[in-house]
């Protein structure tokens, strides 16, 4: 499974992250904020995949940033289409 975090500022995206990295299940990239899919003009799943190391049954990428390009979004779509995306937002009032 892949799991994917976008959102905005202070919204919990970074606490979310947190938290589930320290269940187990995830393999993370040597960063946060992976920034894969909004950068890499064709993206490529092994290439991406390779990022998190090998043999990573579950991999978590939380990049905020992807929830303000909607090129992104379908990037990961085209690329890992059973991909879990969880958008965190926050109320404003």
């Amino acid at each position: 499974m892949h799991a994917i975090i976008g959102g905005f500022q202070k919204c919990g995206t970074t606490t979310l992250h947190e938290s589930l990295e320290k269940t187990g299940v995830f393999s993370v990239g040597s960063v946060k904020e992976m920034h894969y899919f909004d950068i890499e003009a064709r993206p490529d799943k092994e290439r991406y995949l390779g990022r998190f190391g090998p043999n990573a049954a579950h991999t978590l990428d939380s990049t905020p940033s992807y929830a303000f390009f909607p090129f992104a979004l379908r990037r990961i779509k085209e690329t890992l289409p059973d991909a879990k995306l969880v958008l965190l937002t926050r109320d404003p009032v």
